[in-house]
């Protein structure tokens, strides 16, 4: 827990600066203010992503007693997926 913690903030950190800058390129946001609104927002779409991910382990291994690797499927289509309309839609609008 506490390494995926310590993954977290940088991935978190150059993952915001990533889509900010580049991918939804927010040139309209100037103030401070806002910038740190848009940080928030995405601080929960990359929690949400942690949960769905933990979830999506939880429903391969527990419920449908698969090996681990099958919610890789979901880590690498479905959760990417998700969080890409929830950042267009919602954080970076």
């Amino acid at each position: 827990m506490a390494a995926n913690f310590v993954a977290f903030v940088p991935a978190f950190l150059l993952s915001f600066y990533s889509h900010f800058s580049w991918t939804f390129r927010c040139t309209h946001l100037t103030e401070k203010k806002q910038v740190l609104l848009v940080l928030c927002k995405f601080l929960v779409a990359a929690l949400l992503g942690l949960g769905l991910n933990a979830g999506w382990v939880y429903l391969v291994t527990d419920i449908l007693q698969a090996e681990y690797y099958y919610s890789n499927l979901f880590f690498l289509f479905v959760t990417p997926a998700i969080l890409f309309v929830f950042n267009k839609c919602l954080v970076f609008k």
